[in-house]
This record gives structure tokens, sequence and C-alpha cells, in this order.
């Protein structure tokens, strides 16, 4: 399974366990809008997924090319004389 994978899987198991304590845990004051809060939270990590994306993209492109760069650099020039 890829690290990337796996970090999927651990961002659900804690959206799941953010979902399910507000149905377990006994609070001191009733939640009005429970699933408006969940709704919410979800919306807020996807959006959050959303506008990092590009953000990373823009990163590993720029490292792609700092390596090509530096490959090409250090690869060592014949003379034609």
């Amino acid at each position: 399974m890829t690290k990337k994978l796996q970090g999927v899987l651990v961002c659900l198991a804690g959206l799941g366990l953010q979902v399910t304590s507000d149905h377990f845990t006994d609070k001191n004051y009733p939640a009005l809008h429970k699933a408006k809060g969940d709704l919410f939270m979800i919306a807020g990590a996807t959006l959050y997924g959303f506008s990092t994306l590009p953000t990373l993209t823009i990163l590993v492109v720029e490292m792609l090319i700092t390596c090509i760069l530096f490959i090409v650099k250090q690869t060592p020039q014949k003379n034609s004389l």
C-alpha cells in the first residue's frame, strides 16, 4: 500500500472518529445541529484538500525541474575536436 493511500485512510478514519464522537459522547450541552456541524467539517476538510493540491503540484514540478537541471549540469560534456 502506498504512503498516499495510507494517508488517505488515516484521514478518513479520523473523520469517522470525529463524526462518531458526536453521536456517542455525553456532552454538557445539547448540540442544536449535529448534522450541520458534521457537514461543515467535511466541507472544510474537502476544500482544504483541494486548496493544497495546486501548491503541492507546483512544488513537485519545481523539484523535478531542479533535479533534471542538476543531472544535466553534472553530465560530462564530450569535446568534439
